[in-house]
């Protein structure tokens, strides 16, 4: 029943602090409960605020970047005036709906990521490869999925949720869903690099992203074209960097441990 958008960013606002909370709270019980209370902590343990605070920043520089990659779309929309308001409008409901397996797929982030980051610091090369083959396999899949069910169904399926009005031609739906498609690809790509523990590629990556993104967005005059290739060609460039830093270290990783 909210009308107004200040409840509506309230709540988002105010669900986001309590996961937080609830976080912080799993992780103050995990240090302040060791396995062994008696065990003095050695000097290896002592944690590197300096490079602990570098790795938390590249990692936060990435996430906002991502962000507003994956709502490039809708900022360039509304930069275009009232004259273009309506498809503006249309390409936001597609938008909306193209963006539905990103959200899906981090609902499995946290498992993913843990088992990778576990696997990495094992002596199982082997079976982290197979681990990271098979999450690709997965991603490259619902990738592809997206695409083809926006260029056979995405423009019945705006009608369908939004009404008879939001009409929108075939080529712009599919090309919302390759920007989502790319990006999925590389937001799972970044997961791994920091399951990894390469922390200080993932905030260059998705700088270079943004960069291009924005650069994308700005070149073209046609609204559909501006508000869907920003992420398109964003995510590439994110992820045309990370992937063989990622492929590095797994292949490295994979041989240490066959010798």
């Amino acid at each position: 029943g909210v009308r107004e958008v200040w409840p509506y960013v309230a709540s988002v606002a105010a669900s986001s602090i309590a996961c937080g909370l609830v976080g912080l709270w799993f992780v103050r019980r995990e240090v302040t409960a060791p396995a062994d209370p008696g065990r003095a902590i050695s000097a290896m343990e002592v944690p590197d605020l300096g490079r602990l605070a570098r790795e938390v920043g590249g990692v936060l520089v990435a996430m906002l970047c991502m962000q507003g990659m994956l709502n490039s779309g809708i900022v360039v929309a509304g930069l275009r005036g009232p004259a273009e308001a309506g498809v503006a409008g249309h390409l936001l409901a597609v938008l909306t709906l193209a963006r539905l397996p990103v959200f899906m797929l981090q609902a499995a982030q946290a498992g993913y990521v843990a088992r990778i980051a576990v696997l990495s610091r094992g002596a199982g090369g082997d079976v982290l490869q197979r681990w990271v083959s098979g999450l690709a396999l997965a991603v490259l899949s619902a990738a592809v999925l997206t695409v083809l069910g926006a260029a056979t169904v995405g423009p019945w399926l705006v009608r369908l949720v939004y009404g008879s009005d939001y009409a929108v031609a075939r080529p712009a739906v599919t090309l919302v869903a390759g920007g989502v498609a790319m990006y999925l690809l590389a937001s799972v790509t970044n997961d791994v690099a920091v399951a990894l523990g390469l922390f200080s590629r993932t905030g260059p990556a998705w700088l270079a992203g943004i960069v291009a993104a924005a650069a994308v967005g700005v070149g073209f005059r046609d609204l559909v074209l501006g508000s869907t290739l920003p992420l398109l060609v964003g995510a590439t460039v994110a992820g045309a960097i990370l992937v063989p830093a990622v492929a590095r270290v797994i292949r490295r990783r994979t041989v240490r441990n066959a010798a």
